[in-house]
């Protein structure tokens, strides 16, 4: 498998997960009190409610290494198959994992309270990236997801920063040591 394979792997990995067609309640409801627990990278949701949508649940996805935290927000509307998808999922990786360069088609970065965000075309994804983490907005569209993005906060926060950490250039170059793919050697220093 080759790099470019990989990268479209990624993003459909991501797509999936931003369609999220199996019940939330067969993932595992770990909440607000566990997001807040997290300790291998920073956390941020929207706060308890976002565009009108109220936050429904906070879900932690794999091991504390590959984890994917991710709020859900609004009511789950049905799908067919017996699940369901939220109108908003905000997911949180580490930025070890998700930064612009692993996408087919990267985002054109900007400032979003003092972290990079960019809107991925191709995953209809916004993403921001702030200290060492990845923040992944689905399910609107972009011009919501900017509006949401402004809005995110650490979870272990009753109020939004003036501005989220900022992230080291070499990440958001995806030349970190943590970055390199499978039999891929790890970036000069």
């Amino acid at each position: 498998m080759g790099w470019s394979d990989v990268r479209s792997v990624r993003v459909l990995t991501a797509c999936l997960i931003g369609m999220l067609i199996i019940p939330v309640t067969a993932l595992g409801a770990h909440g607000l009190r566990e997001a807040r627990d997290f300790k291998a990278f920073r956390v941020y949701f929207a706060g308890k409610s976002v565009l009108g949508l109220k936050l429904h649940d906070i879900d932690i996805i794999g091991d504390e290494r590959k984890a994917e935290i991710v709020a859900f927000y609004g009511k789950c509307e049905p799908r067919g198959g017996g699940g369901c998808s939220y109108p908003l999922e905000i997911g949180n990786t580490s930025i070890c994992r998700t930064y612009p360069d692993i996408y087919f088609s990267p985002p054109k970065l900007h400032r979003i309270n003092g972290a990079w965000g960019g809107w991925v075309r191709t995953a209809r994804i916004f993403d921001v990236y702030t200290g060492r983490t990845a923040v992944s907005i689905f399910g609107v569209a972009e011009n919501k997801a900017r509006h949401v993005a402004r809005q995110i906060m650490d979870v272990r926060r009753d109020r939004r920063q003036a501005d989220l950490p900022d992230v080291r250039q070499k990440l958001l170059d995806g030349k970190g040591r943590c970055q390199h793919g499978p039999g891929v050697a790890p970036p000069p220093q």
